[in-house]
């Protein structure tokens, strides 16, 4: 990977930000455990009569005996007020839960930005002037106008967990599933919810990490620094194909990237391009300095940019190699 201290850091930091995560749904799905548990054992000691029929139900009594079990499965579940209110109480934990990642994640973001934006170009060393640098409070300050945060429409949120613990409970019934079993359902459900958080914190880390880096390349060009910016894809399995493809591009600072298929992004990250491009995405980018432009109009290149063989494109091309041996 071509990497500077910032983006180390960043890689760091974002690892550390994902174990909090797990850490805060673990600490949920313990409680939604234990109480679903509960809930679903007090309804095996009442079906079980009927589940133990339909078990041992010979052949030709096997469908009654199901629909018997079915029946009274529905009833204390998908019919059940106890059940609704599980249900309820489930989907606003869960939101809890989510908003409470998502206020983590966006506190992050002021020094993820800061970090990266005062991450400063070897090559702009060269030339004399006064770097501004942004702490925290000043990207607070800033927050509402530039930089990605994530809200969490709660009233969808609800819905759509309300719609899969339902969802997974009737297949359970349809099925004539065992108490337990059905119980075991619910918990996939607690698990996208996290994986979903994660993703989203990955993303969210991008735009403020590159965002950053953007907002630095235009002081470049106040100071007179002339400058492109540089897609720098992740070289391991889970970047998509056409960001793999990506690595390498360069455009003018404000200009657009160009995905494989087609979509533009102001950097990797960037909260206003198709979400199929930008969500769970990993990829950074940096500068080439080109040359200085002085007061007077002329320009002046750099040329002593460092191009060639580097370990990330070794990384990069033996990703691709990976990828392409592995269709054949």
């Amino acid at each position: 990977m071509a990497m500077d201290r910032a983006r180390e850091w960043t890689d760091l930091r974002l690892l550390e930000m994902e174990a909090h995560i797990r850490l805060i749904y673990e600490q949920a799905r313990s409680e939604i455990t234990q109480k679903w548990n509960d809930y679903m054992t007090r309804g095996q000691a009442r079906l079980a009569d009927l589940y133990s029929a339909y078990v041992s139900a010979p052949a030709d009594k096997k469908a009654d005996a199901l629909k018997k079990y079915q029946d009274a499965l529905q009833n204390y579940t998908l019919k059940n007020k106890w059940y609704q209110d599980m249900v309820t109480e489930t989907t606003m934990r869960l939101a809890r839960v989510n908003e409470i990642a998502i206020s983590y994640v966006n506190g992050e973001v002021p020094k993820i930005y800061s970090v990266n934006f005062n991450q400063i170009d070897p090559d702009a060393l060269l030339v004399k002037t006064n770097w501004t640098l942004r702490n925290e409070e000043m990207v607070r300050n800033l927050m509402l106008d530039s930089l990605p945060q994530k809200t969490l429409n709660v009233a969808k949120d609800t819905a759509w967990n309300r719609r899969q613990i339902n969802s997974a409970v009737l297949q359970g019934v349809l099925q004539g599933e065992s108490i337990q079993k059905m119980s075991d359902r619910i918990m996939p459900i607690v698990n996208n919810n996290r994986a979903s958080a994660i993703r989203t914190a990955r993303t969210v880390v991008t735009g403020a990490e590159n965002r950053g880096r953007l907002d630095r390349y235009h002081t470049y060009a106040d100071e007179g620094i002339v400058s492109t910016k540089v897609w720098i894809a992740t070289p391991d399995g889970r970047t998509r194909d056409w960001h793999l493809d990506m690595d390498g591009q360069e455009v003018g600072i404000d200009e657009y990237f160009i995905d494989g298929h087609g979509n533009e992004l102001e950097y990797p990250g960037d909260p206003d391009a198709e979400p199929e491009t930008v969500y769970n995405c990993r990829c950074s980018m940096k500068s080439h300095i080109i040359g200085v432009r002085g007061r007077d109009g002329v320009f002046v290149p750099i040329s002593n940019y460092q191009t060639g063989d580097s370990l990330h494109d070794r990384q990069i091309a033996a990703e691709r190699n990976r990828r392409e041996e592995g269709e054949d």
